[in-house]
């Protein structure tokens, strides 16, 4: 080894080396030993005894992990060396972590083959490329995951396009969108939007207002999209980053919410009407029923001066009465069905006994039901209930069912009311022995001027809005009713109201 440096000029050699800037050592490749290394290759492997022997190679391949380019190392491969006189690079990380770049050029000196080999610490640069590709793959994920659709384009032709915005377009993956025209997606009017958006820009008119724009996806579903922003990059070359966000349900909820508000809107004009026409039908039933109730006065008046034996005479008083009362029933029928419709209608909830009230009620029936001899009858499993209810209410579905239990119930017929008891309700059953209601007509008599046909062929008529009523006033008490009929025999309304606790 010593001949060889002594005969190729060993000072020149080992100044050049000396002076390298890399980490440098001169091999035999024969030998397979280290012929000379610089102060800089001795601080890198911290040499303390001299290498300079046969096989001292074996002690720097100690340091190495692996080379981070070839699965076998160039540097320490068991066949010839020197096959070719190409220079040659290889990357190898040291077991302690370090990196290097490493450099061999084949030299032939006074006829021994040898490798140059520097070596170049990259540790830092390969910690920074490696904190630079992790922060590329989190920057990535994180555009690739916010909520807003980030769109990379030129001339209009999708570069990139993050997840969110391959989700809504409808597909897969971004690739599938790459390349394709992002006007294709645009409907109506948002083709010359974004146009006009675009020409802005290249006249130097900075971008400013977000713009709505809807869009179909590959399936023809509509969204709404706002460009929030746009940048432009390199100048001339067509580039843009673009950031929309999708407001499709906001849009939604604000149609629906229009929607609302103008439905409130029309409501309120109908209410008022209901109002209005609530307003006059009171004064017109009040000027009609001052009259009525003067020819009832009359006719009660009247009575008094007709002779005992005048049986004529009583009948036709008691034919007044029975046509006044039913116009006034009517009357008030009529304006109870307009307060309803027109939201007027009031509840007025007070303590009261409930089986009291339903009994007196029936009782006040037993003179109308004498005189087509009906015998009217009442049962109760209590004798008392004390709770909340709107005794008006309570009255006039009463008085309804009652009514026509009466009207519809032949000569000597019967009628039976019977009051339960089911804790938070109370059931109420009215059953006559009547003409009954054939099972058509039972889908027709809780409509508004609707009454069944009379298959006895009698003219007796109602004016249509007692059931309707009914309904709509148990509807409001939050109650039920049931109507079981056969046609012939007679029918049975049952209804449950709410008793609430005190």
């Amino acid at each position: 080894m010593k001949n060889l440096l002594v005969d190729f000029r060993k000072d020149v050699i080992v100044q050049i080396l000396d002076s390298l800037g890399e980490a440098t050592m001169l091999l035999d490749t024969n030998e397979k030993s280290i012929v000379y290394y610089n102060k800089k290759f001795k601080k890198l492997f911290n040499l303390q005894k001299d290498l300079l022997l046969k096989g001292g190679i074996d002690y720097i391949k100690e340091f190495f992990s692996r080379s981070l380019l070839n699965p076998e190392p160039i540097l320490f491969r068991s066949t010839t060396w020197f096959s070719n006189k190409e220079e040659f690079c290889d990357e190898f990380l040291f077991k302690d972590g370090r990196c290097f770049d490493i450099t061999v050029k084949p030299l032939e000196i006074n006829g021994v083959e040898c490798l140059l080999c520097s070596f170049i610490e990259k540790t830092q640069e390969k910690l920074y490329k490696t904190y630079l590709k992790e922060y590329n793959n989190m920057f990535g994920k994180l555009i690739d995951n916010i909520p807003d659709i980030i769109l990379h384009h030129k001339n209009f032709k999708c570069i990139y396009i993050n997840s969110t915005g391959v989700r809504l377009l409808g597909y897969d993956n971004h690739k599938d969108i790459q390349g394709m025209d992002i006007r294709s997606f645009l409907v109506g009017d948002a083709i010359e939007e974004l146009r006009t958006v675009f020409q802005d820009m290249q006249n130097g008119i900075n971008y400013s207002n977000p713009v709505e724009l809807e869009i179909a996806d590959k399936d023809k579903n509509l969204h709404w999209i706002e460009l929030i922003s746009i940048t432009k990059f390199l100048d001339d070359q067509g580039i843009y980053l673009s950031i929309l966000r999708d407001i499709t349900k906001e849009k939604q909820t604000n149609q629906k919410e229009l929607l609302v508000k103008e439905r409130e809107s029309a409501l309120v004009i109908k209410r008022d009407r209901y109002k209005l026409k609530y307003n006059f039908f009171t004064t017109m039933s009040h000027e009609a029923k001052t009259p009525i109730n003067i020819v009832l006065a009359a006719a009660h008046m009247l009575k008094k001066e007709i002779k005992e034996d005048s049986t004529k005479g009583k009948e036709y008083i008691e034919l007044i009465n029975k046509n006044c009362n039913k116009i006034i029933r009517d009357i008030n029928n009529f304006i109870d069905i307009e307060r309803i419709q027109s939201g007027l209608f009031t509840t007025n909830f007070e303590v009261c006994d409930i089986i009291k009230i339903i009994e007196d009620i029936t009782l006040s029936f037993i003179p109308y039901a004498d005189e087509k001899n009906i015998e009217l009858m009442f049962d109760t499993e209590i004798e008392e209930k004390t709770a909340k209810i709107d005794i008006y209410l309570l009255e006039r579905v009463l008085f309804n069912l009652l009514s026509n239990a009466v009207k519809f119930t032949k000569v000597d017929g019967k009628i039976y009311v019977s009051v339960k008891d089911l804790g938070s309700e109370i059931e109420i059953s009215i059953k006559d022995t009547g003409i009954g209601i054939s099972q058509e007509n039972l889908l027709l008599i809780f409509q508004r001027f609707r009454q069944a046909h009379r298959p006895d062929g009698s003219n007796e008529r109602g004016s249509g809005l007692g059931l309707y009523l009914v309904k709509n006033i148990l509807r409001i008490m939050g109650g039920k009713i049931f109507i079981s009929s056969t046609e012939g025999v007679g029918s049975t309304f049952t209804i449950s109201i709410p008793s609430l606790p005190i």
